[in-house]
């Protein structure tokens, strides 16, 4: 007769697996949502970048310098200039690497203090599970989920970068509209002409 029962170690193996794939999956999951928020800084930067730009070259092509063929070539090539620098300085790294485990974690801890690096201690020796003995493992894997547990899926991350450049880009925004309305002469005409 044959017993499906479990032994006590399997239970626990289980637990432990569980407990660690939650752990794991918070770490993933924040480092996603880095990835997004960095991402999303970095677009809001470039649209705040043009804005701008063609803000202050409608204000120098109708009231300090009317912009000749060459100013306008110079107009070009600081637009392209600068846009390339914020796609291959902010948002090309982004899209070409992972966002680390440690950083994740290291996010994680930031918003609350109680959690002692237990999220930093799990990451590192779940790097090289086996020069770690399975309870160590298990211990640290346990009070990191604890730690888990008590934060919010949606605090998990600094929104505050994402928040600061669309308060930046709100007031680009309007000045552009104040200076279309205000302006007797239309800013229009500086655009397809850079």
């Amino acid at each position: 007769m044959s017993t499906n029962a479990t032994s006590p170690e399997q239970v626990a193996s289980s637990q432990s697996t569980k407990v660690q794939s939650y752990v794991d999956r918070q770490i993933e999951k924040t480092r996603q949502q880095v990835k997004s928020i960095d991402l999303t800084a970095g677009v809001l930067m470039l649209v705040v970048f043009v804005i701008g730009f063609f803000l202050v070259a409608a204000i120098v092509d109708a009231w300090i310098w009317p912009l000749s063929q060459f100013g306008r070539w110079v107009g070009l090539i600081g637009l392209i200039g600068g846009l390339t620098v914020l796609i291959v300085g902010s948002i090309l790294p982004l899209m070409m690497k992972r966002i680390n485990p440690d950083y994740a974690a290291k996010m994680i801890e930031e918003i609350k203090p109680g959690f002692y690096n237990s999220l930093l201690n799990y990451v590192s020796l779940r790097r090289n599970p086996a020069n770690v003995k399975t309870a160590v493992l298990d211990a640290v894997s346990r009070q990191a989920a604890t730690d888990l547990s008590t934060v919010p899926d949606d605090q998990a991350v600094d929104r505050s970068k994402v928040i600061r450049i669309g308060y930046i880009l709100i007031g680009a925004t309007i000045a552009s509209i104040g200076y279309w309305t205000v302006s007797p002469k239309s800013p229009l005409p500086t655009i397809p002409r850079i």
